[in-house]
């Protein structure tokens, strides 16, 4: 007896001294994927292995899963998105196991799929049936493989309808007028098996009838033109009609089957000036049942005959309205006001298509607007207001231009209006100081005897005599014109260049160009600059001419180009020394040097010929 309570305390003894010796092991967690997670335990020579326990709250319920001697341990066949506690201990084998402490716990969590969200849209089957279109969204990020998309129609019994790759797919066709609902889950293939994400939210669908699309085609003062385009699924198309937009009465019905067919329909019992309302909708027998889409937005119409799109003309106090037929019309009325929106007055009922409308006040603005009529059992029916005309009473202003006619003369041209005279002002000062100079009919005055190198200004007012007093117009804006004998000059030499075919953009430049064979020649005058120059363009003997002259410094200059050897030349004419210097590039063909001189010469005796064309002399300029 006492031999073996002394080997049992001589055991106990041993088993505390290892279990002392043995140290705590250290894991961590290596890697985690949808249906395993690794673990990774300190590796320890001196023992004979491990034990693995598991936990779902890292709290009770420790379960033995494994034994193990390695230093790595992978956790296999766990589910998808769940967090798992682990801990270990080691173990020696003597004549009994003899254990360390537990490790610290550790956790992971499997990887889990991104549960995809749901869109649906319509979806047209060939335009034969309807269904629905399922747009599946994920994340990029996402590794699924596959989706599974579920349907029901009582959103409980759902029943797998697609298993696709796909991130589109089209469900139909379905029944009208029935609720739908779809869920779908992401998998990954893992080993032959699936594994899932959580399914997506339930998404409903239920398909109606659209609406068909309405038009109004005609109308006139006894009938309503209408038109619908047919849906899919429509059996067949209901037409209301109302006069108040609330009280609407079945009009018509249409057994129209088919898609997107066009449907006329003319409601030939109207009334005209009564505002009529159409609707239309669609219906179609789902089961026995009838069902019917929504209206269509009202068509709102009038009959009556035509706006008659009125015009006007203004002859200073008289205005002529007129307008073309209206098909149908008895008869116009015409309305005037001195308000844009109020104060309309009929001032004429008449079935001639124009009107006048005399004795108008000076400054006043008028605005009128037109109706037709139609007269039916004694009864007169209106026809729409036209758009408000306006016109304001007022004798147009005057306007002029000046010239000179002479070295102490100005001519002040006259631009006509509707007047019966006209006032010319002058003055030397563009501002103030503006005295009546002239009463006359003309459109024409010469103003002469003025003072050389002076400016006048000069302004006039158009004037109409209407029952014995002078109605006046606007003054023209205020010209100025500088007179001197070199003002006259350029005046002259204008008027030359436009009689031998010059366009004048200004009082400055012209420009004109004429061709004699092969030779395209080109003219500018500078006035104001005093240069005058001329281009000739032989493209058939390979040159170009060019020469201009300068009536401030004599210059004259020519230049030629060779096309064919791509000689330059330039010509300077001294007139002191009455010798041409001319520059060459790159080299002197021996020849192309006449062209350079013959260009310049060419420039002067040009301006020379203007200005014998002109009446005048170098010197006038």
């Amino acid at each position: 007896m006492k031999k073996t309570l002394l080997g049992i305390l001589m055991f106990l003894s041993f088993t505390i001294l290892a279990k002392a010796e043995i140290n705590i092991p250290t894991i961590t967690i290596e890697e985690q994927n949808y249906t395993s997670i690794k673990l990774l335990v300190e590796s320890l020579t001196d023992y004979n292995g491990y034990e693995v326990y598991r936990s779902l709250d890292g709290l009770n319920d420790w379960q033995l899963v494994r034994e193990e001697s390695s230093n790595d341990f992978v956790d296999c066949s766990l589910s998808s998105g769940q967090t798992y506690y682990y801990k270990v201990r080691w173990f020696i084998v003597a004549e009994e196991r003899i254990y360390s402490e537990f490790s610290e716990v550790s956790s992971g969590t499997t990887k889990k799929l991104i549960t995809p969200t749901l869109h649906l849209n319509d979806y047209f089957g060939d335009y034969s049936y309807y269904g629905v279109t399922i747009n599946i969204n994920t994340y990029i990020s996402s590794e699924a493989t596959g989706y599974e998309i579920y349907r029901s129609r009582d959103n409980k019994n759902f029943t797998l309808v697609h298993d696709t790759a796909l991130l589109q797919v089209n469900d139909g066709p379905l029944l009208l007028y029935t609720n739908y609902y779809y869920k779908a889950r992401a998998y990954i293939m893992i080993e032959g098996a699936k594994v899932y994400s959580d399914y997506s939210l339930v998404h409903s669908y239920n398909y109606v009838l659209s609406s068909p699309p309405f038009f109004l085609e005609d109308v006139s003062y006894k009938h309503v033109k209408i038109s619908f385009i047919t849906v899919l699924n429509g059996l067949g198309y209901q037409l209301y009609r109302s006069t108040d937009n609330k009280n609407f009465t079945l009009l018509k019905t249409f057994d129209a089957g088919g898609w997107s067919q066009k449907i006329f329909y003319t409601d030939n019992s109207v009334k005209m000036s009564t505002k009529y309302y159409y609707k239309v909708r669609a219906y179609t027998v789902v089961e026995g049942k009838t069902y019917y889409g929504d209206f269509s937005w009202p068509i709102v119409v009038t009959p009556s005959i035509d706006d008659p799109n009125p015009t006007i003309s203004t002859l200073y106090n008289t205005n002529t309205i007129k307008y073309p037929k209206v098909t149908s019309a008895s008869g116009y009325e015409i309305y005037r006001s001195n308000d844009y929106w109020v104060g309309f007055k009929k001032i004429k009922t008449t079935t001639a298509l124009s009107f006048m409308d005399k004795a108008l006040k000076d400054g006043t603005t008028y605005y009128y607007k037109v109706r037709a009529y139609r007269v039916i059992g004694g009864k007169k029916y209106y026809g729409p207001y036209s758009y408000v005309l306006s016109t304001k009473i007022v004798l147009p202003a005057g306007k002029i231009s000046l010239e000179p006619s002479a070295s102490n003369a100005i001519r002040i041209n006259i631009t006509k209006v509707d007047a019966t005279g006209y006032e010319i002002y002058r003055s030397t000062n563009a501002k103030t100081g503006f005295k009546k100079i002239k009463t006359t009919t003309a459109l024409t005055f010469n103003n002469t005897a003025l003072a050389t190198n002076k400016t006048y200004y000069y302004k006039v007012r158009p004037y109409k005599m209407i029952s014995g007093k002078k109605v006046y117009g606007k003054y023209s804006p205020v010209v100025g014109l500088k007179i001197n004998k070199t003002v006259y000059a350029k005046e002259k030499l204008l008027n030359a260049l436009r009689k031998e075919g010059f366009t004048c953009y200004s009082n400055n430049y012209c420009s004109g160009w004429w061709q004699e064979g092969s030779v395209l020649v080109y003219e500018d005058f500078y006035i104001n600059e005093k240069t005058y120059y001329i281009t000739f363009y032989d493209y058939s003997e390979g040159y170009e001419i060019e020469g201009s002259y300068s009536w401030q410094n004599k210059d004259r200059i020519g230049y030629s180009y060779n096309y064919n050897t791509n000689v330059s030349i330039e010509a300077y004419y001294n007139y002191k020394t009455k010798v041409y210097n001319y520059y060459y590039w790159p080299y002197d063909d021996g020849y192309t040097y006449m062209y350079a001189i013959w260009g310049a010469e060419s420039a002067y005796e040009a301006f020379n010929y203007y200005l014998k064309a002109a009446g005048i002399k170098e010197a006038d300029l």
